[in-house]
């Protein structure tokens, strides 16, 4: 029974119909890309991840990480399968070319990792980490640093972490205690970081942690982090690799889930690091990191909702139990309302997921190359507005998913051989991971409506009026489209409230910002399904309509949950 779900057809169908990539092209950034190249890339990808990568999600659970004098063991098949996918090329796909990358367009590596992400998600944070780092390095990163790192990572050759959390701060990056101490023109870095994914791993013989860490004489709070570089073993400016940098793993995390990634404490004890940025400016050069994990985090979501779904689709074709409403026995599970009910939100979170992730990757290589400033300043705000949605929204969904996919195997799927349980597992920690989902409805709330009085909000608005005009005249997409009103209706009139509380009413404002997140988070899949129905087949748009049938009411419940929490 299948366990993974590349969707290629579809992913290949969005960029051509929905998502649009020629919009991408049409820049000029990617000479080398065609609509043939990109469809050619995405089904590759497909069978490559289906083929090599999903056969070792089975081992990643069962066995896991193990520790074995002081360096992580990864489980089996994975040494072979990350050689693999080194000698393809995907580490690379979006690393300038200038250093040994394909560059291409985000919005394709994005198909790679949602599919990656469905595959095997342990599998799938090594490959994240290092496309981050490189993003930061080749924004903030000083040139030798940068020459000599990005290379290697663009390869597979090294891989890199995110080293942020530590014990006593938290999601409160304000407490962070790690130190580093001047030495010339490099730091000597001391402290503790936990719940660093891939903190190590035997895949690679350098892995580059990127550290947030105080400077003696700095000033307390954020304003007093910089950002480093910290490699696990010491290196000389060609690159070449000496003795280990003191940075040791003191411990691995026993987790609910996710059991092929190693998430580690890590002891740093004065340790060669790199300054990245400027002084007590790391912060927001650590957010380029983590923005583009905050996006890989809705990537995968999607994916293991895909894979999901069509786990648990198999299974009730195949399951008979039960006569048919009407009918005889034993009948297809799949043909029970309720379990029909139950395949169908399955299905539409995940394509409108997909959708939804896929925009907002189109919108960040826009915000990169679109020609015009005040078109690259307008894509810029709406995939920053859509980023935390893409994050929370679509990792409460996915948990949903993989929930279901239990109910429709019944006992069974409380059962580990069934591998209905694992996806809810290993999905579980999503919803925590780059900021737990609670601080992306404040971000949505504090800094993308009220910081810009609403400007995001409004670019958001115009962009859905544009697909409901163009759905305008198509038959069979009325429920979708009044849907998409009902839930604009309500987003102005929770949007007003909000933006009208002033800074005396805080305290209601963050009360009623989940409530707001759910709110356009399932807006904007309405969104997507309005333009798949106007683009689409007739099972889209029959999909489009059960979305709108069961969705529609949720957007007074989630208005009137922010009004309540604002006292009106």
């Amino acid at each position: 029974m299948t366990r993974f779900d590349a969707a290629t057809a579809d992913f290949n169908w969005l960029l051509q119909n929905v998502v649009r990539l020629d919009d991408v092209l049409a820049t000029g950034a990617f000479p080398h890309v065609d609509n043939e190249i990109a469809a050619d890339l995405v089904t590759a990808a497909g069978d490559f991840i289906g083929e090599v990568i999903a056969p070792l999600s089975e081992a990643s659970d069962r066995i896991g990480v193990s520790l074995k004098q002081g360096r992580v063991q990864t489980p089996p098949g994975w040494k072979e399968a990350y050689a693999l996918w080194r000698e393809g090329g995907w580490p690379g796909l979006t690393a300038p070319r200038s250093y040994g990358g394909q560059e291409v367009p985000f919005l394709l590596q994005a198909c790679v990792a949602t599919m990656l992400g469905g595959a095997d998600l342990a599998f799938a944070m090594v490959s994240a980490a290092p496309r981050a780092a490189c993003s930061v390095l080749l924004a903030h990163g000083e040139p030798g640093l940068r020459d000599l790192c990005v290379p290697k990572l663009a390869s597979g050759e090294w891989g890199a972490t995110i080293a942020m959390t530590e014990p006593q701060a938290g999601t409160d990056v304000g407490m962070l205690r790690t130190k580093a101490v001047r030495r010339g023109d490099r730091f000597a870095l001391s402290g503790s970081k936990m719940f660093i994914s891939n903190g190590d791993t035997d895949l690679t013989d350098q892995i580059l942690h990127l550290m947030l860490a105080r400077i003696e004489g700095a000033p307390a709070g954020v304003k007093g982090l910089s950002l480093f570089l910290v490699p696990n073993v010491q290196m000389t400016a060609d690159g070449s690799l000496g003795a280990r940098n003191g940075v040791s793993v003191a411990r691995l995390e026993e987790k609910m889930g996710l059991h092929g990634s190693a998430t580690c404490v890590l002891n740093i004890v004065e340790a060669e690091g790199f300054l990245i940025g400027r002084e007590n400016e790391g912060l927001q050069a650590m957010f380029t990191m983590m923005s583009e994990l905050r996006i890989e985090t809705g990537l995968s979501a999607v994916g293991i909702g895909a894979s999901a779904t069509a786990h648990a689709r198999a299974y009730a074709h195949e399951r008979r139990q039960g006569r048919r409403p009407g009918g005889d026995g034993p009948a297809p599970i799949a043909e029970h309302p309720d379990v029909a009910r139950m395949l169908s939100i399955m299905t539409v979170l995940t394509e409108g997921g997909r959708a939804l992730v896929l925009e907002n990757a189109k919108l960040i290589d826009l915000g990169r190359h679109a020609a015009d400033e005040a078109d690259r300043a307008r894509a810029d705000r709406l995939s920053a507005w859509l980023l935390p949605i893409c994050k929370a929204a679509l990792s409460d969904n996915a948990i949903e998913v993989a929930n279901l996919g239990i109910q429709i195997f019944g006992g069974h799927g409380f059962v580990r051989e069934s591998g209905a349980e694992q996806f809810l597992r290993d999905v579980r920690v999503l919803a925590l991971y780059e900021g737990a989902n609670g601080i992306q409805a404040i971000d949505l709330v504090m800094r993308k409506l009220k910081r810009d009085t609403g400007a995001s909000l409004r670019d958001f608005v115009a962009a859905i009026s544009v697909d409901r005009q163009a759905a305008a005249n198509t038959p069979g997409v009325d429920a979708i489209r009044t849907a998409v009103e009902s839930g604009l209706q309500s987003l102005e009139r929770a949007s007003q409230a909000l933006l009208a509380a002033g800074s005396d009413r805080e305290d209601a404002v963050l009360a009623g910002a989940s409530a707001y997140l759910a709110l356009v988070g399932r807006l904007s899949l309405a969104w997507m399904w309005l333009r798949m129905a106007n683009a689409g087949s007739e099972q889209k748009r029959r999909h489009a309509a059960f979305f709108a049938q069961y969705y529609e009411a949720e957007f007074q419940l989630h208005e009137s949950r922010v009004l309540r929490a604002l006292g009106l």
